[in-house]
């Protein structure tokens, strides 16, 4: 059965095992190139500094009003009488009575999100309207907030039908006849299978609840699931569709738990999408936010995290173990800027240097190392400037090993003098203010 026709009918992309077959992975690179794609953000929080002063608690009165905190430039944030595990308040900010964004603010707990972090998820439709950075400098300046980092991005890349393909084929793939593989530890799962078809149209790599996740799948079904046809607009307006069937006529006729995935005489658009976290973010050595505001930065992104995760290579002899790299991703569309992954190697070493500067003054306060050992406190200055762990030093020792060890001391007037030898030979010797 065909929906109704519109315009020109696009045929569906469904293809059959036997055709699957006949794709041949040495021409992949070229059909990437022809086809039409397009790189977009799809979902930003980020993490900003506010003062108590520009962020009030809100104040519930029993007439049940809703409380709003007014800014210039028409911003307002209002309180929606909710919570979440980490903050105490969910506010709608609002620009020219347009809701814009969501603003969690005032965290539960200190061990997890300092006291004056908030976080902001910006609505989606800015991200096709090229209002998201607009929008971002009007939220930041008008209610002064300070940059903190990125909590979550979705980076999304259309037009990427291909992968369906390719995808299926290595699905189809035996020990006998194996011509692809994946590098590293890739999970590589698939979903929602079309039982017409007995082919998969959904693909995943990683999981939802790891810290980078990739997910492949029918971005033109999940449009006229989720009602966002702003996106099917952007599409039209960046080509990656010529004609797209309205999704008032055919949306009625999707019912639920439907497993057939690629509608007929629909202009089928496959979407990949990178979804990151925090911990995510951090490895990438020198971020910053300029790369999201920009397609070459958000396929860079997209490049460095791929890498031994999303990045096959085809077996030209298996005897031999020889294998060819070649792009899966539309990468040479674009100029890629070179990115770096901070090395876990490295992050380890700093974790025992922290632990072994930490015993280190736990030793001098208690009496285990002699006062007089300058070694010692010239070793302490070394690994401090080594990795560079100025500011860290300064805060543990201000607000945590001091107070702690001289509660437990036993000698008080030992634990003074230890305190006057770390600020004075220490502290004072790092070029950085106490109060940092």
């Amino acid at each position: 059965m065909c929906f109704a026709k519109v315009g020109r009918v696009i045929p569906t992309l469904v293809y059959h095992k036997n055709q699957l077959k006949r794709m041949n992975i040495n021409n992949l690179n070229s059909k990437i190139l022809r086809k039409k794609t397009t790189i977009v953000l799809d979902w930003l929080s980020i993490y900003f500094i506010h003062s108590a002063d520009n962020i009030s608690e809100p104040i519930l009165n029993e007439n049940n009003e809703t409380f709003s905190l007014k800014y210039k430039n028409d911003l307002t944030i209002e309180y929606t009488g909710g919570g979440q595990k980490h903050f105490k308040y969910i506010w709608n900010i609002y620009i020219k009575k347009t809701l814009v964004a969501t603003l969690l603010t005032h965290t539960r707990n200190e061990k997890f999100f300092k006291k004056n972090v908030c976080k902001i998820d910006f609505k989606n439709f800015l991200f096709y309207s090229n209002e998201i950075w607009n929008v971002y400098d009007t939220i930041k300046d008008n209610i002064s907030l300070l940059y903190k980092g990125v909590a979550r991005v979705d980076i999304a890349i259309d037009g990427c039908n291909y992968l369906i393909y390719f995808l299926r084929q290595y699905y189809n793939q035996s020990i006998q006849n194996k011509k692809f593989e994946f590098k590293g530890n890739s999970r590589l799962s698939s979903k929602i299978l079309d039982r017409k078809t007995m082919l998969f149209q959904n693909y995943t790599v990683g999981t939802p609840k790891g810290h980078k996740y990739i997910t492949i799948y029918n971005k033109s079904l999940d449009i006229l699931k989720t009602g966002k046809d702003y996106i099917q607009d952007f599409f039209l307006e960046n080509k990656i569709t010529n004609k797209i069937l309205p999704s008032e006529i055919i949306k009625d006729r999707i019912k639920k738990n439907n497993e057939i995935v690629s509608l007929d005489g629909y202009q089928n658009v496959f979407r990949f999408e990178l979804r990151l976290d925090s911990q995510a973010i951090k490895e990438i050595e020198s971020f910053d936010l300029i790369l999201l505001k920009n397609v070459n930065g958000l396929m860079s992104i997209v490049k460095i995290m791929c890498q031994s995760f999303f990045d096959p290579y085809l077996i030209t002899n298996k005897q031999s173990n020889r294998c060819e790299n070649f792009d899966i991703l539309p990468y040479k569309k674009y100029e890629i800027i070179y990115l770096e992954k901070i090395n876990k190697t490295d992050r380890t070493d700093i974790f025992k240097t922290k632990m072994a500067i930490h015993l280190t003054i736990k030793q001098i306060i208690f009496g285990e190392i002699n006062l007089d050992n300058y070694s010692v406190i010239e070793m302490i200055l070394f690994h401090i400037k080594n990795q560079k762990l100025e500011k860290w030093f300064v805060k543990k020792y201000k607000n945590n090993w001091i107070k702690i060890y001289s509660a437990i001391s036993q000698d008080e007037i030992y634990t003074t003098l230890a305190n006057e030898l770390i600020e004075n030979e220490i502290i004072s010797n790092l070029n950085i203010s106490t109060n940092d």
